[in-house]
């Protein structure tokens, strides 16, 4: 396991190497880099999960930014490409939600 966060909803959400579980009492969806439609996430480098203020989730990879889950189509979608938009600082080394809204990345 590399992180766990329970949500305000009291979902459970573990990432581990192989991408992330979302544990709900009764069921498990795994989302997946391999996977194509619900249960995707494009990336198979993951560090963190984090949880903004209005409850939205979030995935962090060290290679390609940030990810938001959208319940309706099940999965994550990319929202900031560091590959893009931050070529010169390198892997994602740590990450943070701050009381206001904001996704810290620590290079």
């Amino acid at each position: 396991m590399l992180s766990v966060l329970e949500s305000k909803e009291g979902i459970l959400w573990i990432l581990t190497l192989d991408g992330i579980s979302r544990y709900e009492g009764d069921r498990v969806t795994e989302y997946r880099a391999y996977k194509v439609g619900a249960g995707y996430i494009g990336s198979s480098k993951l560090t963190r999960i984090l949880e903004g203020i209005k409850g939205n989730i979030f995935a962090i990879s060290s290679n390609s930014g940030i990810f938001k889950y959208t319940q309706s189509e099940n999965a994550f979608s990319h929202i900031f490409d560091t590959e893009q938009q931050l070529p010169k600082y390198g892997d994602i080394t740590s990450s943070f939600a701050d009381s206001i809204g904001r996704i810290w990345l620590g290079f």
